[in-house]
C-alpha cells in the first residue's frame, strides 16, 4: 500500500492505496471516503479505474499524483486532496504506471516506471506531469520499487528481483550495484534511500 499523510486545518489527513483503490480520511483513520468514485467522475469512458501508486506533493498537500490503468491517463493529479482528478499524462509513453515516485527536493520532478516492450523502462516528469519523456531502461530484473534520492533529483535507485540498480543522471542509464550484497543482490526486499550515496536494504 502508498500512503501520505499531512496536517491540515489542525487535522490530521491520510492518503492511502489498497487492492488498486484510493482512500482518503480527514479525521486520523475515524472515516474514510472512496476516492476512486470521483476518479470515475473524471473519466467516465475509461472502463477500468485502478490505481497502482499514489504519491503526495509535501509542500502543497492537496496535491497528489496516482499511477493508474486508465485509458491514456496513465498518471493523474489531484490538487483537493483527491476531490476531482484531471490527466497528467502528456507525452506519457508507456500504457501502464508499474511505479511513480516524487523528488523530495523537487515536487514538480516525477519519475515513473512503465514497460517499454522489452524492459522496465523511466519516463520523467520536470514539470508536475503536465508533459513527459521517456528515459533508460532497465534491462535484467522486474523493477519492484523506485526511490529518488531526497538530496538530488537526478540520482535514482531501483529494487528489482536482480537486485539494486542505480542512475546518476535522471534515468538515462543505469549500473548495478550489487558487490557485497548476499545472493548478489537478488534477496533484496526492501530499500530506503537515505541520500544520492547511502541506501539501506
Amino acid at each position: 500500500p502508498a500512503r501520505g499523510r499531512h496536517r491540515a486545518h489542525g487535522r490530521d489527513h491520510r492518503d492511502a492505496v489498497g487492492g488498486k483503490q484510493a482512500f482518503h480520511t480527514p479525521d486520523g483513520r475515524s472515516t474514510w471516503t472512496y476516492l476512486n468514485d470521483a476518479l470515475r467522475e473524471a473519466f467516465p469512458t475509461s472502463s477500468s479505474v485502478q490505481i497502482n501508486r499514489l504519491v503526495m506533493d509535501t509542500s502543497s498537500t492537496a496535491t497528489l499524483y496516482a499511477g493508474t490503468s486508465i485509458g491514456s491517463a496513465r498518471v493523474v493529479r489531484s490538487t483537493d486532496g483527491g476531490q476531482t482528478w484531471v490527466a497528467a499524462a502528456n507525452g506519457f509513453p508507456g500504457s501502464y504506471t508499474y511505479q511513480l515516485e516524487m523528488a523530495p527536493d523537487a515536487p514538480d520532478t516525477l519519475y515513473a516506471v512503465y514497460w517499454n516492450g522489452s524492459a522496465y523502462a523511466i519516463a520523467r516528469t520536470s514539470d508536475g506531469g503536465d508533459n513527459w519523456e521517456a528515459g533508460g531502461a532497465v534491462t535484467n530484473g522486474s523493477i519492484g520499487q523506485l526511490a529518488v534520492a531526497p538530496n538530488d533529483a537526478s540520482v535514482l535507485y531501483a529494487r528489482s528481483n536482480a537486485g539494486i540498480h542505480y542512475s546518476d543522471d535522471a534515468g538515462d542509464t543505469w549500473q548495478m550495484v550489487n558487490t557485497g550484497l548476499p545472493s548478489g543482490g537478488s534477496s533484496v526486499r526492501g530499500m530506503v534511500v537515505v541520500n544520492a550515496a547511502t541506501v539501506i536494504v
